[in-house]
């Protein structure tokens, strides 16, 4: 039996804090530089400098319809600009998203989906679903479907 079981709960992150999270743990494969989160209910907007070839690119990339299930967190890509508004066609997102190598992904360019797998990023036997993700008061509201903690991390 798991330590913990849940059939779901609604967290709220820190932006800020899941900003310097998430930028500490993608900075080891030194593709991302900066990243920042802003949003309105379902509809997240990632602004990001990536370095390719050694080169800093910048880029805003807005998303929809987050889920997370067997330690793959997928989105639909609304819109991927580069400075001054310029629309980034989908397959060179899909040839970047390969480059960066940070974390294994898959593309679906029919319906703009990208699956990322981050289950090198979670703690050992946790086990989780996401069913909603939105900005809400100015926090990352994460509503969980069924998940457990099998243990208690050693201390």
């Amino acid at each position: 039996m798991p330590f913990v079981e849940w059939d779901g709960a609604v967290v709220r992150l820190d932006p800020v804090r899941l900003e310097a999270m998430v930028l500490q743990r993608l900075r080891a494969v030194d593709a991302v530089q900066w990243l920042h989160l802003e949003g309105e209910g379902d509809r997240l907007r990632l602004e990001v400098v990536l370095r390719l070839r050694r080169v800093p690119v910048h880029a805003a990339v807005e998303l929809a319809e987050l889920r997370l299930a067997a330690g793959w967190v997928g989105c639909r890509l609304l819109r991927v600009e580069l400075p001054g508004g310029v629309a980034v066609p989908f397959g060179l997102v899909r040839r970047i998203l390969g480059r960066i190598g940070a974390v294994r992904t898959r593309v679906f360019p029919g319906p703009r989906i990208v699956l990322a797998d981050i289950r090198p990023f979670l703690p050992d036997g946790v086990a989780a679903t996401l069913r909603d993700l939105r900005m809400s008061g100015g926090a990352l509201q994460v509503t969980l479907g069924p998940g457990l903690l099998r243990d208690l991390p050693p201390l």
